[in-house]
């Protein structure tokens, strides 16, 4: 290959790894977060501890004994995606904690992890578009979710051995955060058996998910992103079905698709949005989420920094 075309290759690669799909949890919420992680400046570091603050305060205000919760981390508007990544937060005897999927670079495979609300907050890479989604959930919903997000033998059963950003939904072959999140949603709600192999509990979940209507989020890739991510550490296609893939569709878990599933099986749930601008913190109730920018309508509140 011709040094010219190396170059466009790489350039292709580079963009790909920074605009397509990513999910994890902590630091890794970038397709190239291993070796390169996200600088945070002083200043902009306390804002979203701030924050995380404040979104604590509102999940214990609530009253839940355990919430959905997701946050912005890549900038991925071209693809009209806001949130990335998902967990459960839920109220424990050292406070509140978000329980999730993240991978771990050292041992490359992924992990549950149990991360401070501020601090799940904090983990951006996207520093101008900062968004906070809570769900709170009908009674008996919250308590199946909560008990089985506690159950740390029940999480490690829905664990997969491989990480893929990209994750097709209905395979057991790899798995994402937000991935994770929702197979536990079907085995809290669907009263699923325990499997003697997590491939087997996931086939579970999975085939419950189908059946009760959830489809994951369909995202369309132009051709040249779809040839670059061959190259792109995190990304792969060989869950996915071929003709998705001729289409130039990728067919994820994301926070987007979570929300509508938990929102049609249990009309009941609420939502709560925040966003940051500058020193402000805009909270916004309801369904309706915030358009371009961060800016305040009425009915919302507003809550200024220090």
């Amino acid at each position: 290959m011709k040094a010219g075309a190396r170059r466009r290759l790489f350039a292709l690669a580079s963009i790909a790894s920074a605009a397509l799909l990513a999910s994890g949890a902590a630091s890794a919420d970038s397709l190239s977060y291993c070796g390169h992680p996200a600088q945070i400046g002083t200043v902009q570091a306390d804002r979203l501890l701030q924050m995380g603050s404040l979104v604590e305060k509102l999940i214990e205000g609530s009253g839940a004994q355990a919430a959905i919760i997701s946050r912005s981390g890549l900038d991925l508007r071209r693809f009209d995606i806001r949130y990335s990544h998902a967990g459960i937060a839920q109220k424990g005897e050292n406070g509140w904690q978000v329980r999730q999927l993240y991978f771990d670079c050292k041992e490359e495979r992924p992990r549950i992890f149990d991360q401070g609300v501020p601090g799940f907050v904090l983990s951006q890479d996207d520093m101008k578009s900062i968004y906070v989604s809570l769900l709170f959930l009908p009674k008996t919903e919250e308590a199946l979710l909560g008990m089985g997000a506690e159950d740390k033998r029940l999480s490690l059963s829905l664990l997969a051995s491989e990480y893929s950003a990209n994750a097709y939904p209905f395979s057991t072959r790899y798995q994402n955060c937000n991935q994770w999140v929702i197979e536990m949603i079907a085995q809290a709600w669907g009263g699923l058996a325990m499997q003697t192999e997590v491939p087997a509990q996931r086939r579970e979940a999975q085939t419950w998910l189908a059946a009760n209507g959830y489809p994951g989020s369909e995202i369309r890739i132009n051709p040249l992103f779809m040839f670059a991510s061959r190259f792109v550490p995190f990304l792969h296609r060989e869950d996915h079905p071929e003709a998705e893939l001729a289409d130039n569709l990728y067919r994820v878990s994301l926070p987007a698709a979570i929300e509508r599933f938990v929102k049609a099986r249990a009309p009941a749930t609420t939502r709560t949005e925040l966003c940051l601008s500058g020193k402000t913190v805009v909270i916004r109730e309801g369904w309706k989420g915030f358009g371009e920018g961060c800016f305040a309508e009425e009915g919302d509140r507003s809550v200024a920094l220090d």
